[in-house]
């Protein structure tokens, strides 16, 4: 029975001198996850946390990787573009010099022709006069002109300068003819080489292409983090936005809407959309007074939802950002409406006085009436950059153009309504292949797109 009772009792002191031993580890630990609460806070709610967090890169992550694969396209693209100017560069220098050295080969030609010609005036001044002692001494022979001539030996020799005679004046009228086709040949090849040397100066440059590489590199990307609550360990929420380069890169295709065209995040703006088209003029009505100042032109007047003007610094910047295309469109007032179009369209910057610096190939059914002003500097009027002498282009035709001297149209010119007086012409919205300086236009908008 005492050996019965021993055994419980010898268990519960072991149990005791356990939990003694037990107590500092278990107190330690008490305290250790005291001083990290404290010290962290909630663990539960920092591990919620970071969840949302990894949720939310992954989806920055998978849009970014949507964006790398759209620059990687337009790389691409522009790459091949560069690769297609550079052939047409080197193919419209080819021609040029094949030009010059025909021009070099005629000239040449034509100097000989010049020297044969003056050869064979000389042979026939000296056969004339061999004639005319021919003549004197058969006088003398026949008895001072008594009679005729009836000797063979001077028979033969009359014939014989006869014909020699004849055939050196046909010989003059060829070359003569020669002559004549030679200038004019040359005319033509003088002709041909001016026509290159505009082409050659609205193709863009290989810096230009470089500039629209580093805008495609360099994309406009704005990460903005939006909280909800000010308490430790309360989820924000990151959304990345990317604004449209152009309209043409927009969801939204038409209407009014934010573009940055050259990849600089503080200076977005707004434009006028159009079908994928950034509309950068546009007159319907007259309500908006074009005869501006330069200031006025730099920045822009009117406004987006009516008549406007975009202003000549955000022209440049979208411009110079990529090549663009450039569509008018008109209409008078008996609702007849052409079009141009222009392949290429691009404006310096200011200290180049915003001039025409690109003007490609013209299409449509409006005629060419913008080709007189490519590589023409903007005017207003307090500002005089055209080339005519006497006057002030803006001032005379009451608008702000690239005028030259003056224009062949002034899509910026006075509302007038359509046909005007002699003495309003050319200061009216008109184009001269269609409707004439005579005619003030009802409808006109000025559109770019970046080329495909």
């Amino acid at each position: 029975l005492c050996k019965m009772k021993v055994v419980p009792i010898n268990r519960w002191y072991a149990l005791g001198f356990i939990l003694i031993a037990a107590c500092p580890v278990l107190c330690q630990r008490t305290q250790h996850g005291r001083d990290r609460t404290q010290m962290y806070g909630d663990t539960s709610t920092t591990h919620d946390s970071i969840g949302a967090g990894d949720s939310i890169l992954t989806r920055l992550y998978d849009r970014l990787a949507t964006i790398v694969s759209l620059d990687e396209q337009l790389l691409k693209r522009l790459e091949a573009l560069e690769y297609k100017i550079t052939r047409i560069e080197v193919s419209n220098q080819e021609r040029y010099d094949g030009i010059r050295a025909e021009v070099r080969e005629l000239s040449r030609r034509y100097q000989n022709f010049d020297w044969i010609l003056t050869k064979t005036e000389g042979t026939v001044e000296e056969l004339k006069s061999e004639w005319d002692a021919v003549k004197g001494s058969l006088y003398q022979v026949s008895g001072k002109g008594g009679g005729p001539v009836t000797s063979g030996e001077f028979s033969d020799k009359l014939n014989a300068l006869a014909t020699l005679l004849t055939s050196t004046r046909l010989a003059v009228l060829r070359m003569e003819k020669e002559l004549i086709a030679a200038g004019q040949n040359i005319t033509d090849l003088q002709t041909n080489l001016k026509d290159i040397t505009v082409i050659q100066k609205n193709i863009p440059t290989k810096s230009f292409l470089n500039n629209a590489l580093l805008a495609v590199k360099n994309p406009p990307v704005y990460a903005v983090m939006h909280h909800n609550g000010a308490k430790a360990g309360s989820e924000g929420t990151c959304e990345v936005s990317l604004l449209p380069m152009s309209c043409k890169d927009a969801q939204k295709r038409t209407g009014i809407i934010k573009v940055q065209p050259n990849g600089i995040i503080h200076n977005p703006f707004y434009v006028n959309c159009l079908e994928g088209w950034t509309v950068i003029q546009h007159r319907d009505d007259g309500g908006v007074n074009f005869y501006r100042t330069w200031a006025e032109y730099k920045h822009g007047f009117g406004n987006l939802d009516g008549e406007f003007w975009i202003g000549l610094d955000k022209l440049h910047e979208i411009t110079s950002s990529r090549i663009h295309e450039l569509l008018i469109h008109l209409e008078d007032f008996e609702g007849e409406r052409r079009i141009a179009k222009y392949d290429s369209f691009a404006i310096g910057n200011e200290k180049e006085n915003y001039a025409l610096v690109l003007l490609g190939k013209y299409s449509g059914d409006a005629g060419d009436s913008l080709a007189y002003h490519a590589g023409q500097k903007f005017s207003a009027l307090d500002l005089d950059n055209d080339s005519w002498v006497e006057g002030n282009c803006a001032q005379a035709h009451t608008g702000g153009w690239w005028y030259n001297a003056c224009d062949t149209c002034n899509l910026n010119g006075r509302y007038l309504g359509g046909e005007v007086p002699d003495e309003l012409r050319y200061q009216g919205i008109y184009w001269n292949e269609f409707r004439g300086a005579n005619y003030s236009l009802k409808k006109v908008r000025m559109m770019i797109r970046p080329a495909e």
